[in-house]
């Protein structure tokens, strides 16, 4: 769970994926530490599997770690953490929402792989999808009273990664 996320320290991460680029980071980190050809591979495919997209989750602990990151993304303060990723990532809030919309509702037609995930979600995931499409329309809905823009949406200009 510690490394699942660290493809995104990597340059490729937005062409191949910060899935397949981490369990390639992971991998070589793995060796010079001494770990084993298994469990190299076995946390290589919790990594790769845990978005659902480059392998689908067949261990336990896979399903586990793809069942906590969908969490991670269910309920309404997700719309929060979307916002921040925006700035971290240097995206505008029409990339981020178009991904984001797209990948809620492949998780939520998925669903979950353990009880133990489902249980906690409680609707939480479908909610947020259905959050997401509806920010996700009015940001690109004619209104009259406002077009709310990314220029809109910014009391002043997004952060950007190099002002961190």
């Amino acid at each position: 769970m510690l490394l699942h996320d660290i493809g995104f320290f990597t340059p490729d991460y937005k062409d191949a994926g910060h899935d397949v680029t981490g369990a390639r980071l992971a991998r070589e980190w793995l060796f010079e530490f001494g770990y084993g050809s298994e469990q190299i591979e076995a946390i290589g495919h919790c990594i790769r599997a845990h978005k659902g997209k480059a392998e689908t989750p067949r261990s336990l602990e896979a399903r586990i770690l793809y069942g906590a990151d969908v969490l991670e993304k269910a309920g309404a303060v997700y719309l929060i953490l979307a916002g921040r990723v925006t700035c971290e990532f240097d995206e505008t809030i029409e990339h981020v929402l178009a991904r984001e919309v797209v990948d809620r509702a492949k998780e939520s037609s998925r669903g979950y792989y353990t009880t133990m995930a489902r249980t906690p979600d409680n609707g939480r995931l479908e909610r947020t999808r259905l959050l997401l499409d509806e920010v996700h329309a009015e940001i690109q809905t004619d209104r009259s009273d406002i077009r709310p823009d990314e220029s809109a949406l910014w009391a002043n200009s997004p952060p950007r990664i190099e002002d961190h």
